[in-house]
C-alpha cells in the first residue's frame, strides 16, 4: 500500500445489500424495467486498452452519490494486465483536491469483445461495457464511454474516461451523442464532471507516471 492510503477492496455485501438488490430487482421485473442492449466496440484492441491511465471526466451522478462521495476529485483508474490476462483494476480519487488519495483495487475480466466485467467483492461482477472509443489503437486510444446496468435496469451508471485530464467540448458532446445513439438514455444518468484540474499526480508503483 502507498503511504496516507486507505484501501477499500475485499469488502463483502452484507446480507442487508443482497435483499436490498433482489428487492429492487423485483421493483424493475414488476413495472417494466430493463436494461438497453448498446453495441460494443467489440474489436477494442485489450492489450492497449487495459494499460496504464485512463481519467475519470464524467460520471452518472448514482454511481457518485454511492461510490464516490468521498473520492469525485481527481478520480482515474489505473490497469495493468496480469498474466492470467485477467486485469487488475486500482481505482483512486480524494475528497478534494488537495485531500487524501484513497483507492480501490479490483479485477476485470473479459466476457465477449467489448463486454467486460469487474469486481471490488469478491465473487460478485458488474458489467464494463465499451460503448464507445475515440482514438485507434495503433496510436492509442483517446477516449471511451464505458456503461453498465444490472437488476434489470435498477442499477445503471455511465462513464465517459480519457487518457488526458481534459477534453474539449465538442469531443465530450461527440461522445455523448454517440453514446446516446445506442440506446441509452444520458439526461437520465445526469452525468456529474469530474474534477482534474490541480490535481497533484504522483508515480504509482506500476511504473505509470502521471504529469501534473
Amino acid at each position: 500500500k502507498r503511504a496516507g492510503s486507505r484501501s477499500v477492496s475485499g469488502i463483502l455485501p452484507t446480507m442487508r445489500t443482497l435483499e436490498i438488490s433482489l428487492f429492487l430487482c423485483f421493483l424493475a421485473a414488476a413495472y417494466g424495467f430493463g436494461c438497453p442492449n448498446p453495441s460494443t466496440i467489440d474489436d477494442v484492441d485489450v492489450a492497449q486498452y487495459f494499460q496504464g491511465t485512463w481519467y475519470q471526466l464524467y460520471v452518472s451522478k448514482s454511481f457518485e452519490e454511492r461510490f464516490e462521495h468521498a473520492s469525485k476529485f481527481c478520480t482515474k483508474a489505473v490497469y495493468t494486465i496480469q498474466d492470467d490476462n485477467t486485469v487488475l483494476v486500482n481505482n483512486s480519487g480524494k475528497c478534494s483536491v488537495k485531500g487524501e488519495e484513497t483507492y480501490a483495487v479490483g479485477s476485470a475480466r473479459q466476457v465477449k469483445g467489448g463486454k467486460f466485467e469487474v469486481s471490488f467483492f469478491g465473487p460478485f461482477y458488474g458489467p464494463y461495457w465499451i460503448v464507445a472509443l475515440d482514438g485507434q489503437a495503433k496510436s492509442g486510444y483517446k477516449a471511451a464511454a464505458v456503461y453498465s446496468c444490472a437488476l434489470l435496469g435498477a442499477v445503471e451508471d455511465l462513464w465517459i474516461l480519457s487518457r488526458t485530464p481534459t477534453l474539449d467540448d465538442k469531443e465530450v458532446k461527440d461522445m455523448v451523442d454517440l453514446i446516446t445513439s445506442k440506446g441509452i438514455d444520458v439526461g437520465a444518468l445526469k452525468l456529474q464532471k469530474t474534477q482534474q484540474e490541480g490535481c497533484d499526480w504522483k508515480l504509482f508503483s506500476t511504473g505509470d507516471i502521471i504529469i501534473n
